[in-house]
């Protein structure tokens, strides 16, 4: 498994799972402890913010009380989420 990969969906959104890992090249928790998503150059940010968001909601691990942030690998524009 990846460290990126978002755990325990249902089977309903493993097909989003898919999606969302085939765009993630890297992910780490920031000092300021938002989750930091680094996708390729071609995926829409807006579009995968609102993919990690959809999945990380159904990720009963996880604290439903964060952000998160998308970008590109040049990292000069970020999409911010919020669970």
């Amino acid at each position: 498994m990846k460290n990126h990969e978002i755990l325990n969906v249902s089977p309903a959104h493993q097909q989003l799972n898919d999606k969302f890992n085939e765009q993630v090249i890297e992910s780490y928790w920031s000092e300021n402890g938002e989750l930091i998503y680094i996708l390729k150059d071609e995926a829409n940010l807006e579009q995968y913010a609102g993919i990690a968001k959809k999945l990380l909601t159904a990720s009963p691990e996880l604290d439903q009380n964060f952000t998160g942030k998308v970008a590109h690998t040049n990292q000069d524009i970020w999409v911010r989420f919020e669970l």
